[in-house]
This record gives structure tokens, sequence and C-alpha cells, in this order.
């Protein structure tokens, strides 16, 4: 888990690591499927070019609806997208 518990013992976590952990997933699969860049990715399935650079670099908070279209793109539902990150 990421994060650290609060004062009452539950799970705190922290925004930034959790979206360092989708973005490198993310890259991973963007090599996989033999994209050499966010752009031509992007290019490729029509989605924003500046969102698909900031959520590889973990800097983005995306919406569901850009990240079903994500998984779609990358040929996989959003389960099989977190099922190899833990």
């Amino acid at each position: 888990m990421i994060g650290h518990m609060d004062i009452q013992g539950e799970p705190t976590f922290e925004k930034e690591a959790y979206l360092k952990l989708i973005s490198d997933r993310f890259n991973e699969l963007l090599k996989k499927n033999k994209f050499t860049s966010t752009n031509k990715f992007a290019d490729a399935h029509g989605i924003s070019r500046s969102r698909v650079f900031e959520f590889s670099k973990g800097n983005l908070n995306i919406s569901a609806w850009n990240f079903f279209r994500i998984c779609e793109a990358l040929d996989m539902t959003c389960e099989e997208f977190f099922k190899e990150m833990y």
C-alpha cells in the first residue's frame, strides 16, 4: 500500500504515488504495443496529445472517460490495466 495511516488508523493514500504507478503501467503498455511516443498513440486513437503526455508522466489525474478510451485503445479492460499492478 502506498500511503500511511491517519490518526484513527485508517489508510491514507498519496495521490502522486498512485499516479506514478499508473503512469509506469501505461508506459509499459505503450512499449508492449510498440508505440514509440505518446503523440503517436494519441493521434492513432483520437485522444488529446497533451492529456496522454501528462498522463504518461504521472502529472494528470484524467477523467474516467479518458481512462476508458485509453484502455480501449490498448485493447484491454480497465480491470486488466490494473490487474498486473498488484
